[in-house]
Formats: C-alpha cells, sequence, structure tokens
C-alpha cells in the first residue's frame, strides 16, 4: 500500500512540474498578501498582467512564432481557406 502512494505522489510532482510550473513566475511582494487580493479582487493573476501590459505597452502579433510552436491539434501551419485565399 506504501509503494502506491509513493508512485502516486510522485506522479503528482511530475504532473505539478509539467503543467503548472512551465509558465509560473514567483515573485516576492513588499506589501501583505491581504492587500493585495483585496485590491486586485476577484482575480490576482487578471490584475498582475492588466499592470503587465500597462507597463509594456501592447505586444505586436507574430504569427510565425505562433505557427512554428508544436501542436497536438495542428498538424500543418496554414488551413485549407487560407492556401485558397492565396491562390486567388
Amino acid at each position: 500500500m506504501a509503494v502506491g502512494v509513493k508512485s502516486a505522489c510522485a506522479l503528482a510532482k511530475v504532473w505539478y512540474k509539467w503543467c503548472v510550473t512551465s509558465n509560473t513566475i514567483t515573485i516576492r511582494l513588499r506589501r501583505p498578501k491581504a492587500e493585495i487580493e483585496a485590491k486586485a479582487k476577484p482575480n490576482v493573476n487578471a490584475w498582475v498582467n492588466k499592470l503587465i501590459e500597462q507597463a509594456l505597452g501592447p505586444r505586436t502579433v507574430d504569427w510565425n512564432e505562433h505557427f512554428d510552436k508544436k501542436s497536438k491539434t495542428r498538424c500543418f501551419r496554414f488551413r485549407a481557406s487560407e492556401m485558397r485565399r492565396r491562390e486567388r
């Protein structure tokens, strides 16, 4: 029984690292967490992202970067409708 629990814990750690930490930034707060959560209601992530957008300005869209990323659902770079549009 203990072996199953250990392997389940190890699997949970691998899943957490793969799913969560790939896009996570950790910051050290200068203000109390409760104060930030009260100001950012209802969603701290959205509030922080809005602050980042204000500081950095709008991002330029790089479609080549988007299509060059590997995707399980997109096998080809372009869809048929885009290919037909180019032929016209």
